[in-house]
């Protein structure tokens, strides 16, 4: 009798065993998921892509959208949390940070500001500014180093990331124009100085030199009335302004 009763308690027991394994095991194993995973690396994906790939892995996916910002792609992922290749459990919860799309916006006004101001002032409004469109010239009426005409105009549509351009005088007209020292520093200071001194920047020409880091200034040049593409040197005199191109390095094949 006694060992009859251990048959039967032994059966209850596999019993429960076999109903808790069909029936409690799953809803455990949904509610404590044991697998992880590196969590991938989906920064600057576009957010249907990087939803797409999270999604695949069982993650938990809210997502954030922040402000445009200049340089960026709207739409694509700006941050994760948790971090790229971070072990984690999959089907946790996971954000994503997405840039906006660009904004609508009225152009606002820059004239009469000093150039830095101004510089300032067009990033803080997030359109672009380069020193490319930055025009100086002489005049003897206008205030020194304050935009006096900026494009787009003011009350004008754009749309956020928009390049600006403005002119700036940069003085009284000299009685002559002086190459600057730029051979070896960068595009953008070159540009910057020569039109500071009332040159007018030209073609933007290449050469392979892996001496140097690229876009650094290698040679100044113009073409002269025959045709031919001649070398100026820093610290040369000119009575009127000419057109200087510039001959930047790149790195080599």
């Amino acid at each position: 009798m006694k060992f009859y009763k251990i048959i039967i308690f032994m059966i209850n027991c596999f019993v429960c065993f076999l109903l808790w394994l069909f029936m409690f095991n799953p809803i455990l194993s949904t509610l404590v998921n044991i697998e992880e995973v590196y969590m991938p690396d989906v920064l600057g994906e576009y957010k249907s892509d990087a939803l797409k790939l999270l999604n695949k892995n069982k993650f938990n996916v809210s997502v954030k959208m922040i402000d445009y910002s200049n340089g960026c792609i709207p739409f694509t992922v700006h941050d994760i949390y948790p971090k790229p290749y971070t072990k984690v459990k999959k089907g946790r919860n996971v954000e994503l940070v997405v840039f906006s799309d660009r904004r609508k916006i009225k152009m606002p006004s820059y004239i009469g500001l000093d150039i830095r101001e101004a510089k300032n002032s067009i990033r803080l409004d997030r359109l672009s500014i380069d020193e490319r469109n930055i025009f100086y010239y002489f005049d003897e009426q206008d205030s020194i180093g304050h935009v006096s005409r900026q494009l787009p105009e003011k009350g004008e549509h754009v749309i956020e990331g928009d390049s600006v351009s403005l002119w700036v005088c940069n003085g009284r007209p000299p009685n002559e124009y002086v190459i600057p020292d730029v051979v070896g520093k960068s595009l953008k200071y070159a540009i910057g100085e020569l039109k500071k001194r009332g040159f007018l920047v030209g073609e933007i020409k290449k050469i392979d030199n892996n001496n140097f880091l690229e876009d650094t200034v290698y040679e100044l040049s113009y073409i002269s009335a025959n045709g031919y593409n001649i070398e100026v040197i820093e610290g040369i005199k000119y009575t009127a302004p000419i057109k200087i191109d510039i001959t930047v390095t790149k790195y080599g094949e």
